[in-house]
């Protein structure tokens, strides 16, 4: 897998530091970087939905809301 390009918005990116991020891969899919779900009762409510292979983020809407 290869990121194509960074699509978070300028105003979002981070120099130094962590921040959630979007990219797009040469697989057509997105990566994200975010925080990692802690509430449990959230998590519950998902269980059914998350694979074992997959997880759960969560970013800030202006991170998508700009594209």
């Amino acid at each position: 897998m290869k990121i194509l390009k960074e699509l978070t918005p300028k105003n979002m990116q981070c120099i130094i530091g962590n921040c959630s991020a979007w990219f797009k891969t040469d697989r057509g899919t997105y990566l994200f970087i975010g925080k990692k779900i802690k509430n449990q009762k959230v998590m519950r409510g998902l269980k059914n939905r998350i694979g074992k292979d997959e997880t759960t983020i969560e970013v800030p809407l202006s991170l998508l809301s700009n594209k």
